[in-house]
């Protein structure tokens, strides 16, 4: 009697979970990497929209924003306006996620209508660390 049973071989089988293998490998590293990534865009976001707001409160003939701090921990935003002027922190909204870190620019600034602060997203919330210089005329890493 002819035995009919079909299936795959030991060695094909191996072959497939080794390709597999050096697949994940290859994959799971960048996928980590890209979160990250993303995580730092959002504090790219962050200092954008600080340079946005002040460049709207110049325009309207306000005093730009001196100051402004959010740590990791906060959900909100202290931010110091020049004397007598208020500040809609909805501005800067996208600042309020979770984990960025807004805090005193390192970036040497002179003039009227300087100002510099350093925005990133802390490690414990999944980001890199990196911090984004921010001042009125430019947004470096």
């Amino acid at each position: 009697m002819k035995n009919n049973t079909q299936g795959f071989t030991l060695i094909e089988l191996l072959i497939v979970i080794a390709i597999i293998g050096i697949l994940a490998a290859v994959l799971i590293p960048n996928l980590l990497g890209a979160r990250a990534r993303a995580q730092d865009q959002s504090a790219l976001s962050c200092g954008k929209a600080i340079q946005t707001a002040n460049a709207l409160r110049e325009t309207d003939g306000a005093g730009v924003i001196t100051a402004a701090t959010k740590l990791a921990t906060a959900n909100s935003i202290t931010v110091t306006a020049p004397t007598g002027a208020t500040f809609d922190t909805d501005t800067i909204a996208p600042c309020l996620k979770a984990g960025v870190v807004i805090g005193a620019g390192t970036e040497t600034v002179s003039g009227a209508g300087s100002y510099s602060f350093d925005v990133s997203m802390a490690t414990a919330q999944g980001g890199t660390g990196a911090a984004y210089k921010v001042t009125n005329s430019k947004l470096t890493k």
